[in-house]
Order: structure tokens, then sequence, then C-alpha cells
């Protein structure tokens, strides 16, 4: 596969990924309790935050690859590659973070608030989700053969 199909196909995921966000952030309203409703909140927000990442990759990609010519696009495959790896690899990084502000929430400011509680789980699962999500997409278009 070449970058440039990988790189839509990593797009196709996350977007795949917004929707299940968004049914699962409102499934999460259905329970009527703030531990449920801070759950909902973050799987909502972080689907529009995904959202926007994908839908403006997309388009910048979709720009870069009809702005060069067939031979070019070769010539430039190692370098979208080198930049989607770092980008992924940086994403991990950041996701890992995300995991332990999530546990923080939940520590400090989820002590005595049951909405605070759900929101730092649902940063904790989503931080996951995108944590395995970016780091397995950095394994594979490291792997790539140009």
């Amino acid at each position: 596969m070449d970058i440039w199909k990988f790189q839509r196909l990593v797009l196709q995921r996350l977007f795949i990924w917004v929707g299940i966000s968004i049914a699962l952030g409102l499934a999460f309203l259905l329970f009527r309790n703030e531990y449920w409703n801070g759950m909902a909140i973050q799987f909502i927000a972080w689907a529009v935050v995904n959202f926007a990442i994908a839908f403006f990759g997309k388009r910048s990609l979709e720009r870069r690859y009809a702005s060069l010519k067939r031979n070019e696009r070769q010539a430039q495959a190692e370098t979208e590659r080198l930049k989607l790896v770092r980008t992924l690899w940086v994403n991990t990084i950041l996701d890992a973070f995300y995991i332990i502000g999530g546990r923080l929430v939940m520590i400090y400011l989820g002590k005595d608030s049951l909405l605070w509680q759900g929101m730092g789980l649902g940063i904790i699962l989503q931080g996951s989700f995108l944590f395995f999500f970016d780091l397995i997409h950095a394994r594979l278009a490291s792997n790539l053969a140009m």
C-alpha cells in the first residue's frame, strides 16, 4: 500500500471512531446520572475534536495529492511517510498524557463529584483508544515500503 492510500485509511478509521464516540456519548446520556453524563460529555467532545482533525486532515491530504504530478507523488512519498510517522509517535506520547490527566481528574476533581469521575474515565477511555490507534498506525507506517 502506498503512503497516500495508507493516510486515507487512517483518516477513514478515525472517522469511524468519531461515529462510535458520538453513538456511545448519546447512549450514555440515556442513563441520566452525573457519572454517565460526564462520560457522555467527554465522548461527544472528543468526537468533535477528532472529526475536525480527520476532516481537515483529509482536505489537506487531498490538496497535497492533487497538487503533485504522478512522478512527484512517488518522489514525495518518503517525506509524507516520515511526516506521518513523526506525527503519530508524537500523538502516541500525548495520548499517554491524556490517560494520566484523566486519572488525575478522577482523583482530584472526582473526589466528591460523580460528574468529574465520569469525565475522568471518559478521558482515560478516549486517550487509551487513541494511544493504541496512533501506536498501531505509527508502527504500520514505519514499515511501509516505499
